[in-house]
């Protein structure tokens, strides 16, 4: 098999904003493949390769894989806010060596010291729950990602069996064209010799003419 040569235009916009993609043929491999250029550089892709390429140049895919890395921010954060809040307050007082008159004496005051703490802790239905909607909507983020994913692996499989499908129809079709061309000769020949008439080689040449116009309306169609 060829690689296919011809300009890739609808892969361009399979890949939602990627560099232009130009398919290449040589007749040294059996390969299919299929250019990229980007920022001048070319790449040779398989068909594997190209759905390799388009996943990870994909545009509606990098977006929605930032939408998933927002969602978990987002539970994250809302997570934070449900867990329990502390306040708390530490007072001391040192009344070491400090003297005081009771009834006519003096007595020394023993050390006293005086902390206050406060904690509260809650869980609010309602963080619960918005805790539970982010986790839901992260999950839904991740089920975007696949089905662009699976949609952007079918449409470079389907854009790559169509181009193949298209340049073995011209093969074909050229080939018809080189095998009426030697019988549009030799029926002139025979005209010229008397042994068929003009409207036989006419009738070939119209076939010709046709032919031709396929083959180029399907190079247009595959460009």
């Amino acid at each position: 098999m060829k690689r296919i040569t011809l300009s890739a235009a609808t892969l361009v916009a399979m890949l939602s904003g990627t560099p232009e993609i130009v398919a290449q043929s040589t007749e040294s491999t059996q390969q299919t493949s299929i250019v990229a250029q980007n920022d001048n550089k070319k790449m040779s892709l398989s068909l594997q390769d190209a759905i390799n390429y388009a996943l990870e140049h994909n545009r509606k895919l990098k977006n929605a894989s930032l939408e998933v890395q927002k969602a978990e921010m987002q539970r994250w954060q809302t997570i934070a806010q449900m867990l329990p809040q502390i306040d708390g307050n530490f007072q001391y007082t040192n009344l070491f060596n400090q003297e005081m008159e009771l009834m006519g004496q003096k007595m020394k005051m023993n050390p006293y010291g005086q902390m206050t703490f406060q904690a509260s802790a809650g869980v609010s239905v309602q963080g619960i729950i918005g805790a539970q909607m982010q986790r839901m909507a992260k999950e839904m983020q991740e089920i975007n990602v696949q089905k662009s994913q699976q949609e952007t692996k079918y449409q470079v499989e389907s854009t790559y069996t169509t181009i193949l499908a298209l340049e073995q129809t011209v093969r074909l079709l050229e080939t018809n064209v080189e095998n009426l061309e030697k019988l549009k000769s030799m029926t002139e020949n025979a005209v010229k010799a008397g042994v068929a008439e003009k409207n036989d080689a006419d009738q070939i040449s119209i076939q010709v003419a046709s032919i031709k116009s396929s083959v180029n309306s399907t190079k247009r169609s595959i460009e």
